[in-house]
């Protein structure tokens, strides 16, 4: 009789498990304590250290239009150890776009800023520094008479890196797709620019086998309709060889790609009509010539407004993990987890509210321990602003 009953119980808790998704650990805001408005832990923003986490999160003060930098430290439940300000120039908007690590006490960083007061013009650039906050070398890029935003950067197989982002030409709104090369200590080395006669974005990278480029972004030229998902292949001098556009009219931007263990890539980001104006979460996969193996859209149960996936992890298992936002009216937005197996088939789903209010992942990372750190923004109650998540 125990074991029928041991068995019944373990029977519940096995097919439980991916309808729940798995325990929260930990669920916490922070905030640099200065009545910002916003701040929010953005893509490529968490890195797991031996003694826990450090993120980034840009802070936000509408106010007066500008922005800091602000680096936190966590200890593995989350608890904050140190907050530091990378930067802090009052007369810019500043955003690290992604961070990754050079060794145990160093990390090289990309940086967007621009003047508000100035036409938005603004420039970008690579930031290295150091676990306390010091900085120890930064360069620029760009044009004060042009609005350059920076999204994503990879360090390459020279140990140099390669940028992704956008740039608007004058005031005709034509923007096109950009790409720059630099060296190890970020001197440039070469850009170009992709895109038609109307808008092309960029807004994440891979480098290829060949030591290419795969380029990532959004069309208003090219494909279907509004916004659909852009993808230019490169040489290794960022000659354009071949582009394919994806999606149909109701796409929406694509938000990251990443290398598979099979040597193929998964596209991850929006798209989709569900009906009124919601919109489903959308993964592509396809091969190193860009043709499409499988691609899936995602929405959670009873959702009525955007479902948008943001970034992803493969497992060891070749199985999926991707964080982003759903929302349901009388919800607003929630921070989403999916699970899929390698064919984007759905294994489980869950959605995080913190307060019932706007809740929103946009990193996610896989932990030494097997689980997940998700990273996003969340409203504090007490001050009725969004604060940076964990």
């Amino acid at each position: 009789m125990y074991r029928q009953i041991k068995f019944i119980l373990l029977f519940i808790l096995i097919n439980w498990l991916p309808l729940s998704g798995q325990p929260v650990y930990f669920d916490k805001l922070y905030d640099k304590g200065e009545g910002e408005l916003l701040e929010l832990i953005n893509r490529g923003a968490i890195i797991e250290r031996n003694w826990g986490y450090l993120a980034y999160t840009e802070s936000i003060d509408l106010g007066i239009n500008t922005t800091d930098i602000l680096l936190i430290k966590t200890n593995f439940e989350g608890d904050t150890i140190q907050q530091l300000i990378i930067n802090d120039d009052t007369a810019y908007y500043a955003r690290l776009q992604n961070f990754l690590t050079i060794n145990d006490s160093s990390f090289i960083g990309l940086l967007t800023s621009y003047d508000l007061t100035l036409n938005n013009a603004g420039d970008y650039g690579l930031i290295n520094f150091t676990e306390s906050g010091e900085v120890v070398w930064q360069r620029k890029y760009g044009s004060d008479t042009t609005q350059e935003i920076s999204q994503r950067f990879i360090k390459c197989s020279d140990k140099g890196y390669a940028i992704i982002g956008q740039i608007t030409w004058g005031e005709d709104e034509d923007g096109d797709m950009y790409l720059v090369k630099t060296d190890s200590i970020g001197n440039f080395e070469w850009d170009n620019y992709y895109g038609g006669s109307l808008f092309e974005a960029g807004t994440s990278l891979q480098q290829t086998t060949d030591k290419g480029f795969l380029l990532l972004g959004w069309s208003r030229t090219y494909g279907a309709g509004e916004r659909d998902w852009y993808l230019v292949k490169t040489d290794s001098m960022g000659n354009e060889e071949w582009f394919e556009t994806y999606g149909d009219v109701f796409s929406q931007s694509p938000e990251t790609i990443i290398e598979l263990q099979d040597g193929n890539y998964l596209m991850i980001g929006g798209g989709g009509n569900g009906g009124g104006n919601a919109t489903k979460g959308r993964m592509i996969k396809i091969n190193q010539q860009g043709e499409v193996i499988w691609e899936k859209d995602y929405t959670y149960p009873t959702g009525t407004g955007s479902n948008r996936l943001v970034q992803g992890v493969e497992l060891s298992d070749n199985s999926l993990v991707v964080a982003g936002f759903t929302n349901k009216a009388s919800e607003g937005d929630a921070g989403w987890l999916v699970k899929t197996d390698s064919a984007g088939n759905l294994l489980w789903q869950r959605k995080y509210n913190m307060n019932q209010y706007p809740d929103l992942f946009y990193s996610v990372i896989q932990t030494s321990d097997n689980g997940f750190l998700l990273g996003g923004s969340g409203l504090n109650l007490a001050t009725l602003n969004q604060d940076a998540r964990l």
